[in-house]
């Protein structure tokens, strides 16, 4: 159903809802083992919850997607129809709808109510020529993955031309994907550092090249926060142990329990940089020329090359020399996004709220999480990953689950 859509259009995902359906219900019949307290939340009579007929065939294929043309953005829908009247309806409570059908498929795209003309224009544009491709240019496959996701990319993403399709597997999500290289975000390294430890600790492991220009400014008000003008990063490994919720000077802190191994464009000298930290900075306590701490977490500094700093909560991290590509991998424990401590009364009521609680529960049964970008030669790139479970979990079952304790 993608064919509706322009190919320049910045990002799609595709659902292939009967492929899901099917997966589920075969998983969930006959091969699950769902505790009493787990099949409770199907029991939609308990709930007294009643879904209105929208007019959209929701055992056929739906595609999201999300687009911005001169700063025009747009998000939307295209679906299948079994009810035209219901379709043509649908309305969203201060939000402004543009849609279309032709009788078989639908399309919907949802604007703020206070949308300026550029925006809407862009979103007409994209129903009238979506609604000009006819139905026999429309081919069905069940044999289509679960989900692909495309995305176009820009001059701040590491790939472009992305497509990527998912798999669900009894306990495993497979990733496999493409796309071409940015090759000013994916610098040839010469030299640098990586850890070479074997954690022992749960952590997510983060390797990532060139900070694109969209992501640099959080991190320059981050360093702006510790009086720190640092050059351009251009590589970086990170290992992230939780958060510490803490009150200081009297605000609420999200602090990271990180191990961050930094390379920059140009040579950067740690202690005059240090020195550079105003001492009536009351958020921040110098320990030494090599430490300090905000709030209860000491972080460990050190100049490792001309061009390369660490800073972490480790005080002698063990490395290695490397030379290769910086490209982006992410790996480990993703529940220790979640991991969130302090002794206060944020971090308490935190650690209860049924989205925390309920996502943390779902990632600590993931045994197994990797995803990465490798190298294809030339300007291709390859996307490769797998999400496994612990053994006899099954992943269609776990996050349906998952939506059904969201949706209360």
């Amino acid at each position: 159903m993608g064919k509706f859509l322009d190919e320049d259009i910045n990002f799609v995902v595709s659902l292939n809802t009967e492929k899901a359906i099917k997966t589920t219900l075969i998983d969930l019949l006959y091969k699950s083992e769902l505790s009493e307290n787990e099949l409770a939340y199907f029991d939609t009579d308990k709930k007294q919850t009643s879904i209105q007929n929208k007019g959209i065939a929701i055992n056929k294929e739906l595609i999201y997607f999300y687009d911005v043309e001169n700063n025009a953005t747009i998000q939307g829908f295209i679906c299948h129809i079994n009810d035209e009247k219901a379709f043509n309806r649908i309305k969203i409570d201060d939000k402004k709808l543009i849609k279309n059908t032709n009788g078989k498929q639908g399309i919907l795209i949802i604007l703020n109510k206070n949308a300026d003309s550029a925006n809407v224009k862009h979103a007409e544009s994209v129903v009238r020529k979506a609604m000009q491709t006819t139905p026999n240019q429309f081919s069905y496959n069940n044999e289509k993955p679960v989900l692909n996701v495309r995305f176009k990319g820009n001059e701040h993403t590491y790939a472009n031309n992305v497509s990527v399709n998912l798999e669900v597997k009894d306990d495993k999500i497979i990733i496999n994907g493409s796309g071409t290289k940015n090759h000013n975000l994916l610098n040839l390294i010469n030299e640098h550092h990586v850890f070479s430890h074997e954690n022992e600790r749960k952590h997510l492991h983060i390797q990532a090249g060139k900070i694109p220009n969209s992501l640099y400014k959080y991190f320059t008000i981050i360093l702006e926060d510790l009086n720190l003008d640092l050059p351009q990063i251009i590589a970086q490994q990170l290992d992230l142990y939780g958060f510490s919720i803490e009150n200081i000077s009297g605000s609420t802190t999200f602090l990271p329990k990180i191990d961050w191994l930094l390379k920059f464009e140009t040579p950067l000298n740690l202690k005059e940089r240090m020195k550079a930290i105003e001492s009536q900075n009351d958020r921040i306590e110098i320990i030494d020329s090599s430490s300090f701490k905000i709030g209860s977490i000491q972080y460990y500094c050190q100049q490792i090359s001309e061009d390369e700093i660490y800073i972490g909560v480790t005080k002698n991290p063990k490395l290695e020399k490397h030379i290769s590509t910086s490209l982006p991998f992410i790996k480990g424990d993703p529940a220790v996004t979640l991991n969130i401590e302090g002794e206060g009364l944020i971090a308490q009521i935190v650690n209860v709220m049924p989205p925390v609680k309920n996502s943390k529960d779902f990632l600590e049964k993931i045994e197994h999480f990797e995803i990465k970008i490798v190298d294809q030669g030339e300007d291709k790139l390859g996307i490769e990953g797998e999400i496994k479970l612990y053994e006899d979990q099954l992943i269609s079952t776990e996050l349906l689950l998952l939506a059904l304790k969201f949706a209360g």
